[in-house]
């Protein structure tokens, strides 16, 4: 068998397999919507849980296992699909159900803030507003370009504009509103000071209360916990991610890490030459 038909084969079952993996999808989740309207929610939970395994989500699917769990009493995964379906299909009436059910149960993390309906704005409508900063960048740098090669006005301050707004323009087309956030998944889990398991203890909190995620610390989270930065063991927070934010908060987290170290060598080296010029 030739390498090209080979590789053609592959493609085909690739496809196939796809195909039919979609269609299994599609079908158990049918079931469930039947299974849920005949108030049959445990069987119906299940079958959406089986469809959410293989990274397939809807919007009715993840607002009826928030539900079911809520029915249940158990609130930490009641918010945990809430937060998913903000994730995927940002909506203001989702964030004041997460507001009011954290209120209720005297949960932090939830509060309904002008940046979080910002942050929902933005992700619900992210096409439009990448189009339009992208225009803006395009014309600032359309004029400054033909004020310097046409009409001979050379400005530096004018270019390094053009460079800072073409940057940011770029990664708020790319990485949008930095947000990653973690529910805590057990209770009396500890809110350590440091990165180790000898570090201060700095809080005990319980499951359900919300983070935000900073960056990965090999079995840690950096979050902010009270508006300060703090660590949580991985196994004791769910994540709120999909693939793409998941790829976001990789390279966020090299981003985050790397200007911290920046500005902490900074901190030191005026540290140093005020030490030196006493």
């Amino acid at each position: 068998m030739s390498l090209r038909l080979f590789n053609f084969f592959l493609i085909f079952i690739s496809s196939v397999s796809l195909s039919v993996f979609c269609q299994n999808a599609k079908i158990t989740k049918i079931n469930a919507d039947t299974l849920f309207e005949h108030k049959k929610y445990r069987e119906a939970f299940a079958l959406y849980d089986s469809v959410l395994k293989q990274n397939k989500v809807s919007q009715d699917m993840l607002l009826k296992m928030a539900y079911v769990k809520e029915g249940q009493g158990d609130y930490t995964m009641a918010l945990y699909y809430l937060n998913l379906y903000q994730l995927n299909y940002p909506n203001s009436l989702v964030l004041k159900k997460m507001d009011n059910l954290g209120s209720k149960h005297n949960l932090k993390g939830y509060e309904f803030t002008d940046y979080e309906y910002f942050a929902s704005v933005y992700n619900k409508f992210s096409s439009q507003i990448s189009l339009v900063i992208i225009a803006i960048a395009f014309v600032i740098f359309g004029y400054t370009t033909y004020k310097v090669f046409w009409a001979k006005q050379y400005s530096r301050g004018m270019l390094y504009l053009v460079m800072v707004i073409l940057l940011f323009s770029y990664a708020f087309i790319n990485f949008g509103i930095p947000s990653y956030k973690g529910i805590v998944s057990a209770n009396h889990t500890f809110v350590m000071d440091g990165p180790s398991s000898g570090a201060k203890v700095v809080s005990t909190v319980n499951m359900g209360n919300r983070v935000n995620i900073l960056k990965k610390d090999d079995v840690w989270y950096e979050v902010i916990w009270e508006n300060k930065t703090a660590f949580i063991k991985k196994n004791h927070l769910l994540t709120i991610v999909n693939s793409r934010n998941a790829e976001q908060f990789n390279l966020f987290s090299v981003i985050y890490k790397f200007s911290k170290d920046v500005y902490k060598k900074g901190l030191d080296l005026i540290q140093d030459l005020g030490a030196s010029g006493e």
